[in-house]
C-alpha cells in the first residue's frame, strides 16, 4: 500500500479581520499568525477496495464524511479522476479541534 506521513503544524492567530465577500462566494481575510511546535502527525495511504475513512486516537472524531479530511481526500480523487482507489487517514491528534490553532483543518 502506498501512504505518506507528514506533520500538521499548529499556528496561533495573532489577529484576524474577516473581509468582504468575493466573487466565489468566500470572504478573504487579513491574519497575522505565528508557528509554533505543536503538530498532528498524519498518514495517507491508498486503499484498493476504493473505501474512504479517518481514523484517530480522539474517539468522537467521525471516519466517515462528518470528517473534512476524508471529504477532502475524495474530492481530490475525484478531481485527478482516480475512481478505483480509495484513501485512508491516520491521524495522531495532539492540536484541540475548534481552538483555533488549525487543529480541524
Amino acid at each position: 500500500m502506498r501512504s505518506a506521513r507528514e506533520r500538521a503544524w499548529a499556528k496561533l492567530n495573532l489577529a484576524l479581520d474577516v473581509l468582504g465577500p468575493q466573487p466565489d462566494g468566500y470572504h478573504g481575510m487579513r491574519m497575522i499568525m505565528l508557528s509554533c511546535t505543536l503538530c498532528d502527525e498524519v498518514r495517507v495511504a491508498l486503499t484498493p477496495d476504493g473505501s474512504f475513512s479517518a481514523h484517530s486516537n480522539l474517539f468522537f472524531l467521525p471516519g466517515d464524511r462528518r470528517n473534512i479530511a476524508v471529504r477532502a481526500a475524495e474530492l481530490f480523487m475525484e478531481t485527478i479522476g482516480e475512481r478505483s482507489w480509495g484513501v485512508r487517514i491516520d491521524m495522531k491528534k495532539r492540536t484541540p479541534v475548534c481552538a483555533g490553532l488549525g487543529g480541524g483543518s
